[in-house]
């Protein structure tokens, strides 16, 4: 009996041991992992920090190339910030003056997740071209005679417009995405490109589409459409003049709710 007593004695100081070493092993766990999250997270917060605003120089073109973001602001001065890098680093964004061009270069493409986001202020722009997998916005209207924009290689562009006319080339699965309200539109889409003007009201347009490519216009006076290799035009604004032309599988039919 004496030596069942003192088998339980000891069996019972070894369950408080162990259950002693857990709460000492678990508290230590804790700690490591508190010290863990406050590194990570004050790392977190300096790389959130942003970048300086710095000059470009007069611009009224604007040309992107590569996988970067970029928000265009109306300002009273010409400058660019870096937002955020997503693992790039600022060598990997270039922002070059070109006589009146400011050119955005990143070297990562559509491959890569990897993308830069940046602001740029600007006074006037007349033209805006993306390529290669950039995508750009704009809020504030562009205003002026008239505007260029070019899209191609997966780019996309989603303007704001108040002008007299705006010309638009597209190509390679460009996208396009305009609003407000134009005198007159011209868009000349290829090789399975996007041009959504289902915002923007233009009193003449002229549209040119082209393999596989889409176009979505609203024309109230005239509309002039060329549809070829499967290219469609759907048109809205119930325009009084209409010239058509339809060749190798094209489509221009009337919008859904005209």
């Amino acid at each position: 009996m004496p030596e069942r007593r003192i088998f339980f004695v000891f069996t019972k100081i070894s369950i408080l041991r162990f259950v002693f070493l857990q709460k000492t092993i678990n508290t230590n766990t804790m700690t490591i992992q508190a010290i863990i999250f406050f590194w990570a997270g004050l790392c977190a917060f300096c790389c959130a920090q942003p970048f300086e605003v710095k000059p470009t120089g007069t611009f009224s073109r604007i040309e992107f190339y590569g996988d970067v973001q970029a928000e265009l602001v109306k300002n009273g001065t010409e400058s660019y910030q870096i937002k955020r890098l997503n693992e790039l680093t600022e060598k990997d964004v270039k922002v070059t003056l070109e006589g009146s061009v400011l050119k955005v270069r990143t070297k990562i493409d559509l491959n890569n997740k990897r993308r830069a986001y940046l602001v740029i202020n600007y006074t006037q722009i007349v033209s805006i071209a993306v390529h290669n997998g950039a995508e750009v916005y704009s809020d504030s209207a562009l205003t002026g005679e008239v505007i260029n924009l070019t899209a191609n290689s997966g780019s996309s562009a989603y303007v704001n417009l108040n002008c007299r006319s705006v010309s638009a080339d597209l190509s390679s699965g460009g996208r396009l995405v305009l609003k407000g309200t134009v005198k007159a539109v011209k868009v000349s889409a290829v090789a399975g490109s996007t041009f959504d003007g289902n915002a923007l009201i233009a009193d003449e347009a002229d549209m040119m589409s082209s393999i596989e490519s889409k176009i979505y216009v609203i024309a109230t006076k005239s509309l002039t459409a060329n549809a070829t290799l499967q290219g469609e035009i759907y048109y809205g604004g119930n325009p009084d003049k209409r010239e058509i032309k339809i060749t190798l599988g094209g489509i221009v039919t009337p919008l859904k709710n005209e």
